[in-house]
């Protein structure tokens, strides 16, 4: 009966909840750190936002949780938190599989989502009908296109755009219409994944090394926040194994850019 308790309570998940943008990439490093220590399972639940995730990391539930931002000066001190900046994410403008097109320019990319641009034709494809897919102005990767594009800020969503809730929402919707268009970070776009296509932007392809070197500039950052008196030892290694040169490996296969220096 001891035995058994014990494997249970080995067996007993770290739950890490939280934003959209880190997802892909800590189930990635979840599963490696999971398969060098068999018995330690750390979970990355769907999004639940950043807000949902400082909830539950100061209410108690969650001892860790995973964001898209870095906290403030005063979340820090206030919550009594510490954070770790591990990643850099593309934020890229993607088309269903029919969409021949590779670069997007600033002017198509405004033209394209207000409606100006309705069919792909015009951007040297065959005739195709553009179908937007657009995200809160609140969500993230919305807020990083808003700042590195300050026309976005403007631009008024054709009246046929798509309101998606969720990165699952975007992805599902542009792998259902071949020929829509919409955003979301490489790393959830998932190279791997041939019923989407992530875009160039201005000439430059999206990739870990474009992002690090500053030529890919629209991005999010992958952060990880927590109370030091709640962690236990397991979450206290798989910390460490976020930030080393291991977790490093996994991160870049994603095409996320890890940083010389790890911001605390």
């Amino acid at each position: 009966m001891a035995l058994l308790w014990n494997g249970l309570a080995a067996a007993a998940p770290h739950i890490i909840p939280g934003a959209g943008p880190p997802e892909i990439g800590l189930r990635a490093l979840a599963a490696e750190f999971t398969r060098q220590r068999p018995g330690t399972v750390i979970d990355i639940p769907p999004s639940v936002g950043i807000a949902g995730g400082l909830r539950a990391l100061q209410s108690g539930e969650a001892s860790v949780a995973r964001l898209a931002r870095r906290l403030t000066e005063d979340e820090l001190r206030s919550g009594g938190l510490q954070q770790v900046v591990y990643g850099a994410d593309a934020v890229v403008f993607v088309t269903g599989r029919d969409v021949p097109v590779t670069n997007l320019t600033e002017a198509q990319a405004l033209a394209l989502f207000s409606g100006a641009t309705d069919d792909w034709e015009a951007l040297g494809g065959p005739p195709a009908p553009v179908l937007v897919f657009y995200r809160e102005a609140s969500e993230i990767a919305h807020q990083a296109l808003r700042r590195h594009i300050p026309a976005f800020a403007q631009v008024k969503f054709t009246a046929s755009a798509k309101l998606a809730n969720s990165d699952t929402e975007m992805r599902e919707g542009l792998a259902r219409y071949r020929t829509a268009l919409g955003w979301m970070t490489l790393s959830t776009s998932d190279v791997r994944d041939d019923r989407i296509r992530a875009l160039s932007f201005n000439g430059i392809a999206a990739s870990a090394d474009t992002v690090a070197s500053g030529r890919y500039p629209m991005k999010v950052e992958h952060v990880l926040a927590w109370r030091e008196s709640q962690l236990d030892e397991d979450l206290r290694r798989f910390l460490a194994f976020v930030t080393s040169a291991e977790g490093a490996q996994v991160l870049r296969k994603l095409q996320i850019a890890v940083p010389r220096a790890q911001p605390k």
